[in-house]
């Protein structure tokens, strides 16, 4: 008896399962719903729909891995994008901090000295004009650079 039960069991594993597919039906009632249904209508018009064709064989979803694998690789790209532009911005920050700096403290000169350096480092007296005028270029790197 036990092993009558085994054997079954074991035909029933090795026996082939079909796919159960249903018929789907849509119509509008007179009512003007849209309606879903197993069975057609007894009149009117109506269309016959079919269902979902089941995942092949073997099929465990990689597409939707694939996608959400893409979708990570996405996401650390952009955030490696993000990255460089934080340290970017970081670094320009830094740089208008040091302008401004530069800026303040050519104001300050031009404002107490009438002599001052020029570029090849030669003490030069400035004429009034000329000094007004680094006052005014002074002030709008002040403008420029700082907040």
């Amino acid at each position: 008896m036990k092993q009558i039960k085994i054997l079954a069991m074991l035909l029933s594993l090795l026996l082939p399962i079909g796919v159960v597919q249903a018929q789907m039906y849509k119509y509008t009632d007179k009512d003007g719903n849209t309606v879903y249904s197993q069975t057609p209508p007894e009149s009117g018009d109506y269309q016959s729909l079919s269902a979902p064709q089941p995942a092949p064989p073997g099929s465990n979803g990689s597409d939707q891995s694939d996608s959400a694998a893409s979708d990570i690789q996405r996401d650390a790209e952009d955030q490696a994008k993000q990255d460089e532009v934080d340290k970017l911005a970081a670094k320009n920050a830094q740089i208008r901090q040091q302008n401004c700096q530069a800026a303040k403290k050519n104001l300050q000169v031009y404002q107490v000295y009438r002599r001052v350096k020029d570029q090849d480092g030669n003490v030069v007296r400035l004429t009034d004009e000329e000094r007004q005028q680094k006052i005014q270029e002074a002030k709008d790197a002040i403008k420029e650079f700082c907040d």
